[in-house]
């Protein structure tokens, strides 16, 4: 193991630096462009992590988590550049990469699967569609049952003037009866 450790932590090659003929201008450009992409790889997974833990309700959340692996891994290969500019510790760095590159694979071979399902998922327009066309539907259901509130209102009081015309009816034939009765 010690052996292992010994040739992790080598850093006797020489950096990049040299390579750069630590030419200040090119040694800046590397450095200040893997800084800025350290900030951006290191800040992505912090919001994507904060998306899923405030929208559990997304059907695909692990997928989030891989990016952000994935993306704070390659941060810190970017991380391990700015090192080596200085310090040629290119088996660490070939350590992190082959981390990242799991990360990678992993995250690679997860999302095609779910490419299917996203573009299964009704998009926001249809959604709104589909919502005016269920708002136009109860408005027109609210409607039909005022109407037909109001048209058995409408039969009820029919009823009852029927009913009170049946009662007068009745009442004159009884009254006829009687007077037939009396003739008889």
């Amino acid at each position: 193991m010690s052996d292992f450790l010994n040739t992790m932590l080598r850093t006797d090659l020489p950096p990049h630096g040299h390579c750069y003929l630590w030419d200040d201008n090119l040694v800046n450009l590397h450095v200040a462009s893997d800084v800025i992409i350290v900030l951006s790889y290191f800040t992505i997974p912090f919001a994507l992590i904060y998306l899923v833990l405030k929208r559990d309700d997304l059907r695909f959340n692990y997928i989030f988590v891989m990016f952000a692996v994935f993306i704070f891994a390659c941060g810190v290969t970017h991380l391990m550049n700015i090192y080596n500019v200085w310090y040629g510790a290119y088996w660490i760095s070939g350590g992190l990469k082959a981390i990242t590159a799991t990360a990678s694979l992993g995250t690679a071979i997860l999302v095609w699967p779910l490419i299917p399902k996203a573009l299964a998922l009704p998009s926001n327009e249809s959604l709104r569609l589909v919502n005016v066309e269920l708002q136009e539907k109860t408005e027109l259901a609210v409607q039909q049952r005022a109407d037909l509130e109001e048209l058995s209102a409408e039969l009820a009081a029919m009823v009852e003037e029927r009913n009170r015309e049946l009662a007068e009816l009745r009442h004159v034939k009884t009254d006829l009866e009687k007077s037939n009765a009396e003739l008889a």
